[in-house]
């Protein structure tokens, strides 16, 4: 009975020792569950963490993708106006040439008439004078007198009228093609 007490002694001593070891085993893995566990709750920390970021950068991105809108919207509306503005130089300055047109047209016609006039009026004075000649010393006198009473008459602003209704007329076409192509570029 002695060997197999011995037996069961060495067995259960071996038994105490598997169990220490299984203890020891067991707290080991515990540990490792908890070292675990806390290394899951930073890496969920983490991930919380970096879904939050995303979020805000996601965020900051529509907020900078509006304001790059804003400025395109702000870019354009200022090609935009100073196209405009460009087109309104050029109109500017084509009406100026067409008023300096007209008013060379202008100024040319009445010169033209002032000439013409002065013609006729050399022309009937070389046709009056051989009659001057013929009459008279007191005929003379009396046709003198005629004819600076015609030269001192005064201008009635006919032949003035007619310059400003030309010139309004020239106005009125220059306003009706500005009109037109406006409406071309509307």
């Amino acid at each position: 009975a002695q060997p197999t007490y011995e037996k069961a002694l060495n067995e259960l001593n071996k038994a105490e020792a598997a169990v220490v070891q299984a203890k020891e085993a067991y707290e080991n893995s515990l540990k490792s569950l908890e070292e675990l566990k806390e290394q899951q709750a930073v890496a969920t920390l983490s991930y919380t963490q970096a879904q939050e970021d995303l979020s805000n950068a996601k965020l900051e991105l529509q907020q900078y993708q509006g304001v790059l809108r804003d400025l395109e919207a702000q870019q354009a509306e200022q090609q935009r106006q100073e196209a405009l503005q460009e087109q309104v130089a050029k109109e500017q300055q084509r009406l100026e040439r067409e008023a300096k047109q007209n008013q060379t047209l202008v100024a040319s016609a009445a010169s033209t008439d002032k000439t013409t006039g002065l013609q006729q009026l050399s022309f009937s004075k070389q046709k009056e004078q051989p009659k001057a000649q013929a009459l008279s010393h007191s005929e003379l006198r009396k046709t003198k007198q005629v004819a600076k009473a015609q030269e001192s008459l005064p201008h009635t602003g006919e032949q003035q009228s007619i310059w400003l209704t030309i010139f309004g007329l020239f106005m009125a076409v220059g306003a009706i093609s500005f009109k037109n192509k406006r409406r071309k570029n509307s």
